[in-house]
């Protein structure tokens, strides 16, 4: 009997050793398997978050083609009661809801595009600044519809907005464009750089430029807020879109900023280096018929 226990002891020896392993292979198996389903769901929320805003830092020449994105020549401008009821709803200045693009709203992607192209096209150009997009920027983006719209996104997509940010050594801007058209409702640029000041003739056609950019019917009549002593135009200036009291508005100005620098090691004394600010806003409003 004690033979015949001896000689049963390595199998079942090893009987054990291979449910051993096959334990131990199983639990290595439902390990990766579920690191493999996080891995994908992170995936899958970052092609989300991705779509519907975030941060990225492109250089100039890499645009961001790499992404599917529709032709943004094709995209439909706003109609003029679309953009009325737009300018409306924005200038109650209330609270904001963020939210995922819906069906025909521009994706992070195609926002940046419309952006990007409006400012090196148009804006930039008319200034002669075009080399402060030169270098590399970083880029934010999000998408938002006033709380006071009420009504879903998918039923009024046109009333959802695409606020798109640059910021390089020299210059920032903060555009604010339809999530449907990719058109600018509203632009702040201000940039650090030695740019001539434009005088009022020059002014008067990118004003004018930039209401007729939004391809409504109308005179495009100019207003200005007031004169000074001298008879010179204040700003801002105000010019017809439309006939809706729907107005675009040029709010400019310029500062020069004198600063320090690294102290001379041989003088010991400071040297003293002057900077110009230059600030822009071009924007959408509405202006009550007088």
């Amino acid at each position: 009997m004690n033979s015949q226990k001896t000689s049963q002891s390595p199998s079942k020896r090893l009987g054990g050793i291979v449910i051993n392993s096959l334990g131990i292979l199983t639990a290595f198996a439902i390990a990766f398997g579920g690191l493999f389903l996080v891995q994908s769901s992170l995936a899958r929320e970052k092609e989300r978050l991705l779509a519907g805003g975030g941060m990225a830092a492109l250089p100039q020449t890499e645009a961001v083609e790499a992404v599917a994105a529709k032709d943004l020549a094709a995209l439909r401008q706003l109609t003029g009661d679309e953009l009325w009821q737009l300018i409306q709803i924005m200038e109650q200045k209330g609270e904001t809801r963020p939210h995922e693009p819906v069906q025909g709203q521009l994706t992070m992607a195609e926002a940046v595009d419309c952006g990007r192209a409006w400012m090196e096209e148009f804006f930039l150009p008319r200034f002669g600044v075009s080399r402060l997009f030169a270098e590399e920027c970083r880029i934010s983006c999000y998408l938002w519809a006033p709380e006071t719209a009420g009504a879903g996104t998918e039923e009024y997509p046109w009333l959802s907005c695409w606020t798109v940010s640059f910021a390089n050594q020299e210059l920032e801007a903060k555009l604010l464009l339809s999530a449907v058209s990719g058109q600018v409702l509203d632009a702040k640029v201000s940039y650090s750089a030695p740019v001539p000041w434009q005088d009022g003739e020059e002014l008067t056609e990118i004003l004018t430029e930039y209401a007729s950019s939004f391809g409504l019917d109308g005179d495009y009549c100019m207003v200005y807020s007031a004169e000074t002593d001298s008879g010179a135009k204040k700003l801002p200036w105000y010019c017809s879109v439309g006939d809706r009291g729907i107005y675009a508005a040029l709010d400019a100005g310029s500062i020069s900023m004198v600063s320090s620098s690294v102290v001379d090691p041989e003088t010991g004394e400071a040297a003293y280096a002057e900077r110009e600010y230059f600030d822009v806003r071009l924007y959408l409003c509405y202006k009550e018929s007088e």
